[in-house]
Parts: C-alpha cells; structure tokens; sequence
C-alpha cells in the first residue's frame, strides 16, 4: 500500500460520516457544503467517507463527490481503497465477518426470545425506499451488505437494551446510527479502530491533522481518534461526550451547513 500515491503525506486528512453529516438527513443533499469540499480538493486534501453505507453506496457517493479516496464502509467493518487511479479495482481489509454471521443470529434470537425487530433483510428495495427516503435506485445498492445488517428496533426500549447485551454476549456489535440499530460480528469493530488502520497508511502519518465529523453515537470512536473532532447538530449529536480529543467543535448548524460551518475556518487555517 505504501507504494500507492494515495497514501503520500499531507497536512491535514478528513474523515466523515455521511447521513446527517456531510449529507442532509433528509434530502441526501451536500449542496450547502459545496465550498468546502471545493477547497478539500483544491488542497489535495484527503477526504475519506467513514460511514454506515456499503461499498457500492461509497462508490456511487464518491463519484458525485469527484473523488477517488479510501473510505470505510458499514461502521469500520472494512477500509477499501483503489487499486487503480480510476476505481475499477479496489483492495480491502476486513474487520469483521460476513453478514450471513448476522443474519442467522439475528434470526435466532427473534425466535427464543421474540424480539421485535426487522432488518434490511427483511423488506424489499421498494420498502427500503419508503423507510430511508432513497431512491429506489440507491436503496437497490444499500441492500448489497457485506458485513452488517441495519434494524429497526419494533419493540419497547427495555427490550431493545436486553436485545443488545445478547448481542454482546455472543460477540456481536451493535451501533445505533441517525435510523438504524447496525450490527456486525466480531472483536473490537468501529468506525475509530478502522480510522486508526488506515491513517498508520499514510507517510507521515505521526504529523498528520486529522479531522472527524459525525452527529450520531455510532460516530463517537471515529471522533475520539480525532486530533479535531467536529460534531454535526443533529436529534442525537447530544449524546456525543467527546473526551480524548484536543479540540472539539460543536456546530449550530445541521447537516451539510454544519459540516461546511466547521470545514470553512478550518480550512483557512492550512
């Protein structure tokens, strides 16, 4: 990898969650952080997608985005990055197991113990779309999982704390999100220890910046690997208790305005 020029040294590297973050919760537009991502590029800036989403999800978003970046998929289940200078052939390092892992489990556990709960499984590209607000299109490529599998939680909070110690119980993760419940199978599995695999990529990697956005709990180790941890308003960027960091910037704004409210000064600042 180190012989790859993506990974050659740079002042400062951008990490960032995707929904409710660099995209709008609702619309999945990133139009008001335009300036921003136009001045990322401008500098040569790394900017990698550390998300929820799936491969193909990432593929697709860095193709509207004009980029071609490593990025991490499904809440650090695994970093890929481009083995060519167009993206058609991309190499990657797993961190957990396969889906099908979760799925059997999963469906285990909702026949002992009745658990309430649905996953994307379940429902079709169409009901996909109707609960994300996808197209049908995207949500066609958000149901190509490898290695996670997003729920919705259908019964009572109670409930749903006893659903995730058994989870834990039997080696699983799981990481609530800004919609969804995700979980995964193996040992010490988040979007920081991916994060923290593939900055150690990099030459110079000891005196590089390193910047995290995220607005929800599933990105809070991604923002503790952070030398600068930015967290997105959103419903759930209260819960975010951001401590190892040395410096943490809390936008007033959601969304992408609040990702380009950060990004603008700290840009400046290079």
């Amino acid at each position: 990898m180190m012989d790859n020029p993506l990974f050659t040294s740079a002042p400062m590297i951008v990490f960032t969650d995707l929904d409710g973050t660099l995209l709008d919760h609702n619309t999945y537009s990133f139009e008001p952080a335009l300036s921003a991502l136009g001045q990322i590029k401008k500098l040569n800036i790394p900017l990698i997608i550390n998300s929820s989403k799936t491969r193909v999800e990432i593929i697709a978003m860095q193709k509207l985005l004009g980029i071609c970046q490593p990025f991490i998929v499904e809440n650090g289940a695994a970093v890929y990055w481009p083995a060519d200078e167009q993206g058609v052939q991309w190499e990657r390092k797993a961190f957990a197991s396969s889906r099908c892992n979760v799925l059997t489990t999963i469906a285990q556990m909702r026949q002992e113990n009745g658990y309430q709960v649905k996953g994307f499984a379940d429902y079709s590209p169409e009901e996909i779309a109707d609960i994300t607000g996808l197209s049908l299109e995207q949500a066609a490529l958000a149901a190509t999982r490898e290695f996670s599998e997003p729920l919705q939680w259908l019964g009572e909070e109670q409930q749903k704390q006893a659903f995730k110690q058994h989870l834990h119980e039997r080696g699983f993760v799981a990481e609530q999100g800004g919609r969804f419940l995700t979980v995964m199978h193996g040992e010490n599995i988040n979007k920081g220890v991916a994060m923290r695999w593939l900055i150690n990529c990099y030459e110079d990697s000891a005196t590089m910046k390193t910047v995290a956005l995220g607005d929800s709990p599933n990105d809070i180790a991604m923002l503790n690997e952070a030398d600068i941890a930015v967290v997105v308003r959103s419903k759930k960027s209260d819960q975010l208790r951001i401590d190892t960091n040395q410096y943490v910037v809390r936008t007033n704004l959601e969304g992408p305005a609040g990702w380009q409210e950060a990004m603008g000064p700290l840009l400046v600042s290079i």
